[in-house]
């Protein structure tokens, strides 16, 4: 009779083996990650009113279920880039005009439409003032228009208006015609931006003066007292008056005038001595100095003025002394 008494083996068998060890699951492939199918650019339109304004753009990628994808990659493009560019979402102007912005992801993209329209913000009229010595003078402004950034408005529409008519006309091209004696304000205008030009039409002798003042650069000289001033003629530097307070003399040797002579001087009916030798004038003598036709004495020696001489100084009938040397 056989007992069996060891655990290693069975009775009447062979020797038991180790269990044998379970394959592991065969790996599964990725799933494919989510593509774009949409793209959202905020806000759509943007509209700039100054070059080098900027804007940022948001773009928002959707999967075709509608869910947000984070973490798409962007890329960014403009239909036009001196209109606008754009980098990183953030667009600039340029130039006036359109363009549309592009944000790509994948195969889907979105856009925003960009218009650059400058608006006038400030104004600037040259000269800034003007001095009429005759009615019927004229003058011409200009106006430069320039946006919130100070660049330029190329092409911008001025309007031209006068405060006074009756004093002085303005046209559409900023041409003022003097009407009469008295001041008044050009009025340059673009859209909310203005500028003003003082002007100031004065047919008399002094009003003749402060022409000859401003042509000859009379804040370089070296006296001017009273020029410019309420003060009578007669305490101007340099000059002497008649009756009813008419210049007879205007005498300034010496005196550092520089420029060109003011033609307005010959309306000066009442002006006989005209002496500014050894100053320094430059250009062509007026012609219009054959009008002053009670001049007997002109002294423009040690200028530099060039040209001919106005044969309309033959008119100058009490003319007993001329310099031009």
């Amino acid at each position: 009779m056989l007992i069996c008494v060891s655990f290693a083996w069975y009775c009447g068998g062979s020797p038991a083996g180790p269990d044998p060890t379970p394959e592991p699951p065969s790996p599964q492939p990725p799933a494919d990650p989510p593509s774009a199918a949409t793209v959202e650019v905020v806000p759509g339109r943007v509209v700039f009113g100054a070059l080098g304004d900027t804007e940022t753009l948001a773009a928002t990628v959707r999967s075709r279920d509608g869910a947000v994808l984070p973490d798409a990659s962007v890329t960014w493009s403009s239909s036009d880039p001196t209109v606008a560019s754009v980098e990183a979402g953030t667009v600039t102007a340029l130039s006036n005009g359109e363009a549309s912005v592009t944000a790509t992801s994948g195969a889907a993209s979105g856009s925003a439409a960009v218009r650059v329209e400058q608006v006038a913000a400030r104004l600037n009229a040259v000269p800034q003032d003007v001095s009429f010595a005759a009615v019927g003078d004229t003058a011409r402004l200009s106006a430069t228009v320039y946006d919130a950034n100070g660049r330029e408005v190329a092409g911008a529409t001025v309007e031209w208006s006068s405060s006074d008519s009756g004093v002085a006309t303005v046209s559409d091209g900023g041409l003022v015609t003097a009407a009469s004696n008295g001041t008044a304000e050009i009025v340059a205008a673009s859209g909310t931006a203005t500028d003003t030009v003082a002007v100031n039409v004065d047919s008399t002798d002094r009003g003749i003066l402060a022409a000859f003042y401003h042509a000859a650069g009379g804040p370089s000289w070296r006296h001017s007292d009273n020029w410019l001033t309420d003060a009578p003629l007669a305490e101007w530097y340099g000059v002497e008056t008649g009756t009813d307070d008419r210049v007879t003399r205007l005498e300034l040797r010496e005196n550092g005038a520089v420029g060109t002579l003011a033609p307005e001087l010959g309306r000066l009916r009442y002006l006989e001595t005209l002496d500014l030798y050894r100053n320094k004038l430059t250009g062509r003598l007026p012609p219009e100095l054959g009008n002053a036709v009670r001049l007997q004495e002109i002294d423009l020696g040690h200028n530099q003025f060039r040209g001919p001489v106005p044969p309309e100084l033959g008119r100058l009938k009490s003319l007993r002394a001329l310099n031009l040397e």
